[in-house]
């Protein structure tokens, strides 16, 4: 038996927490590390169920009736009681979706690497959204239109510099608007691949390869901040890997170790900066400038191909789904990439 097969055929869980590390969501930013505990703890109650029966069965060789088996053993988080007995009351029909998701994922993993011939859990996921529609396909991406991408602009070229920290920032509010990056990309790139010469970066690959590294075009308003911040850092001195190198906890300079900044920090930055120029969508972060350059683009008549290029993409199905936005933007609005 391969080692391959040893590792999956287990009621120990290590060859899905291996597997999921270099697994990246519908954006291609790397999964939180609540998501992947979240998962994990998905997977370890599905195995629990196949080892736990009377007659044991493996991710190798289940079929769609054990998993409809175990989907009818989901209980939801509300009670309800028969004269003296309480009893959960069985699963929404959207917990049900997120493990059918989870279980189709490894079940397809599996059938890749050769170690099953089919996977059942697909057809299962087909019914689900069917009969209940899957919200996240029916949703469109959420763009700013081009009025707030303008205020945007103006917001950020009128930041403040006086500081280390408020120069950073600004930069980096000008580098995920002006360059469409991921928010995994924003905080990783490294100082050496920024061209400001030919107003490009190269971004950083995941470490397990399921996002490639590649050239990405900045807009040209994005230069002034990025120079700006680059001859801050040199003249601090050091060796800076990353392009926006982290802060010690109470203090607004870098120490020379430096690391990437925090998600979080990230975010509440982007959150704050489209919070004042006035979008309400229910996404705040990176997504938001993301979809937005790319619909800044499409809108200016650049080549569809080129585009996906340069964001990362392996199809065009993202594109194509922002590009149905484009009522929020007029062919006057066609601003600078």
């Amino acid at each position: 038996m391969a080692d391959s097969t040893i590792e999956w055929d287990s009621v120990n869980g290590a060859a899905f927490v291996e597997w999921q590390r270099d697994l990246v969501d519908v954006h291609g930013n790397p999964f939180s590390s609540q998501t992947l505990k979240q998962r994990t703890a998905m997977y370890g109650k599905f195995l629990k169920f196949l080892y736990g029966r009377d007659v044991p069965v493996s991710v190798l060789s289940i079929g769609a009736d054990e998993i409809q088996s175990f989907l009818l053993t989901l209980a939801g988080k509300r009670e309800t009681r028969e004269g003296n007995t309480t009893r959960k009351t069985p699963a929404e029909r959207s917990t049900a979706q997120r493990y059918v998701r989870l279980i189709n994922d490894v079940l397809e993993h599996l059938v890749n690497l050769g170690l099953r011939k089919s996977n059942p859990a697909a057809e299962l996921l087909s019914e689900f959204s069917k009969r209940t529609g899957d919200r996240a396909e029916r949703k469109l991406p959420e763009c700013l239109d081009s009025n707030q991408d303008a205020r945007l602009r103006e917001r950020v070229l009128s930041m403040s510099t006086n500081t280390w920290t408020a120069c950073r920032n600004r930069a980096m509010l000008a580098l995920f608007a002006g360059a469409g990056l991921t928010l995994f990309e924003g905080i990783n790139v490294e100082l050496e691949k920024v061209d400001l010469q030919n107003a490009r970066l190269t971004t950083p690959g995941t470490p397990g390869g399921s996002r490639r590294a590649h050239v990405v075009p900045f807009a040209n308003w994005c230069i002034e901040p990025l120079a700006t911040w680059i001859k801050c850092l040199e003249q601090r001195g050091g060796e800076w890997l990353y392009l926006f190198p982290s802060s010690v906890i109470g203090r607004s300079d870098p120490v020379p170790a430096d690391k990437p900044l925090a998600e979080n920090s990230v975010y509440s930055l982007i959150s704050d900066a489209l919070e004042a120029v006035g979008f309400r969508g229910q996404e705040k972060g990176a997504t938001v400038l993301r979809n937005t350059y790319a619909l800044r683009n499409l809108v200016a008549g650049k080549n569809q191909n080129e585009l996906r290029s340069w964001m990362g993409l392996d199809s065009d199905y993202q594109l194509f789904r922002i590009a149905r936005l484009r009522g929020l933007w007029s062919v006057g609005d066609r601003h600078p990439v």
